[in-house]
């Protein structure tokens, strides 16, 4: 009775198609998804890493425009003063300010005017010693900047 309920079996499976997997399409296929996945999980590390790099790159190059535009603003003023945890600069008549707001450093121009010239920052110092102002920044996580900038010109004392 066995021989005739088994080959009744495979005669309803060849005919409808429904012999399903083996063992060995069940291990290729399993064989298949690890080595996609082996190749997709290592991937996705090293795109985020350079992620990461590609945002302190640009980090570090904002605050080199920053700097050096500071630079030059220094050193054409007549006056500069650390006001408060600001940064005072007189140029003419026209008085520039570098203040942090928020975690921007912003630039001001006769108390007018929101001029961001550095960004994600969670802290920034000025100090005036004689004609060199220090500037300090602490980026938000937590990487330190810093740049001296030096007149040759004396600047006013107000």
């Amino acid at each position: 009775m066995r021989p005739h309920s088994l080959s009744k079996k495979r005669y309803y499976a060849e005919k409808s198609n429904e012999l399903g997997f083996s063992l060995a399409e069940m291990l290729l296929s399993l064989s298949a998804f690890c080595v996609i996945s082996i190749i997709l999980v290592p991937s996705v590390f090293v795109m985020e890493s350079s992620k990461v790099r590609g945002e302190l790159a640009l980090q570090n190059m904002e605050w080199d425009v920053f700097l050096a535009q500071t630079k030059k603003e220094l050193r054409m003023s007549s006056s500069v003063q650390v006001q408060s945890g600001k940064l005072v600069i007189r140029n003419g008549k026209d008085v520039i300010i570098y203040e942090k707001y928020g975690a921007n450093l912003r630039r001001r121009v006769n108390l007018a005017g929101h001029e961001i010239v550095l960004q994600n920052i969670s802290g920034a110092s000025f100090l005036r010693e004689n004609q060199t102002v220090r500037i300090q920044a602490t980026g938000l996580k937590g990487e330190k900047y810093e740049g001296n900038v030096h007149s040759f010109v004396a600047w006013e004392d107000s």
